[in-house]
C-alpha cells in the first residue's frame, strides 16, 4: 500500500525502484464515499468516523513510510528526497480527509496554521477534524497542506461558500472587507485571475439588510447573498437609482 517498492536484481547492484499509486487505498476511500459522491459529514454518517480513523492510522504509518522512502531515494534511481512518489500524489488528489467544517477536503485545501487562516476566513477556515490525529510535520508538508491563505485559496473558498449558500448563509461585512482588501493587495501579481473569477462567478457577498451598512467594522454575522459584480453598484447615497437596487449596493471601499 505504500506505493513504492524496490527490486534488487543482484547483490551489490543498485536497486531499481518501481513507483506506483495504491489501488487498495483508492478502493477504501471510494467505498466509504460512494465513489466521491458523498462529501459532507451528514451524508457520510458512519463513514465519516471511519475516514477519521483511516487518517489517524495513516499518521502512525507515515512514521515508517518516510524513512523507507529516504533509504530508497539515497540508494536507488528514484531521485532526490524532494521527489514525491505517485502514492503521495494520489494522497494529495483524493477527497478523503475529514475537515473542521464537516466536509471532506483534499489535503491542499486544508490549513496547518488555523490562527492565520481564521483572520481572513473566520470559523469557515478548514483544518483537520478534531476527531483526526495530529499528523507529523513532515506529513503536512508532503501532502501539501496550506500554511497561508493564498489568492487561489481565497477564490476557492468564496466559490465553495457561493455554491453552498442558502437563505440562511451568514457572514459579516468586516470579514468580506478583509477578504477583498487581501485580494486587492495581491492584484499586481494575480490581477487577471481575480478579475476573471469575479466576472464569471457570484463571489461578492452583500448583506440582505441595508441596516448592516451602518457599522461595517462590527464582526457580526448577517444574512446575505452572493452576487455577480455586474449585478452590484457602489452605494448610491443620492438615491439616483431609487430603491430598486439599494439592496445590492456595494458597501465595500473602492
Amino acid at each position: 500500500m505504500l506505493g513504492v517498492f524496490a527490486v534488487v536484481p543482484a547483490p551489490n547492484l543498485p536497486a531499481q525502484v518501481r513507483d506506483w499509486h495504491s489501488p487498495d487505498f483508492e478502493i477504501v476511500v471510494s467505498s466509504l464515499t460512494a465513489k466521491g459522491l458523498l462529501t459532507s459529514r451528514e451524508a457520510l454518517g458512519r463513514s465519516w468516523e471511519l475516514l477519521c480513523q483511516v487518517f489517524s492510522r495513516f499518521c502512525v504509518l507515515w512514521q515508517s513510510y518516510t524513512p523507507f522512502l529516504r533509504r530508497l531515494n539515497s540508494q536507488t534511481t528514484l531521485g532526490s528526497s524532494d521527489t514525491p512518489s505517485l502514492f503521495v500524489y494520489q494522497l494529495r488528489e483524493l477527497l478523503w480527509i475529514p475537515s473542521s467544517v464537516d466536509t471532506l477536503r483534499c489535503s491542499g485545501h486544508l490549513y496547518t496554521d488555523l490562527v492565520r487562516a481564521s483572520t481572513l476566513l473566520g470559523d469557515r477556515a478548514p483544518d483537520l477534524s478534531v476527531a483526526c490525529a495530529s499528523p507529523p510535520a513532515e506529513m503536512l508538508r508532503e501532502l501539501g497542506m496550506m500554511v497561508e491563505v493564498t489568492v487561489p485559496a481565497l477564490i476557492n473558498e468564496l466559490m465553495k461558500w457561493s455554491n453552498e449558500a442558502g437563505p440562511s448563509f451568514t457572514m459579516s461585512l468586516k470579514r468580506m472587507r478583509r477578504i477583498l482588501m487581501q485580494l486587492t493587495k495581491e492584484l499586481s501579481r494575480s490581477r487577471d485571475m481575480v478579475i476573471s473569477e469575479f466576472q464569471q462567478s457570484p463571489l461578492l457577498w452583500i448583506p440582505d439588510s441595508p441596516t448592516a451598512y451602518s457599522n461595517p467594522e462590527v464582526d457580526t454575522p448577517q444574512l446575505g447573498r452572493f452576487y455577480y459584480t455586474r449585478d452590484c453598484c457602489w452605494k448610491d447615497d443620492s438615491r439616483t437609482c431609487g430603491n430598486r437596487i439599494s439592496s445590492t449596493a456595494c458597501p465595500f471601499p473602492q
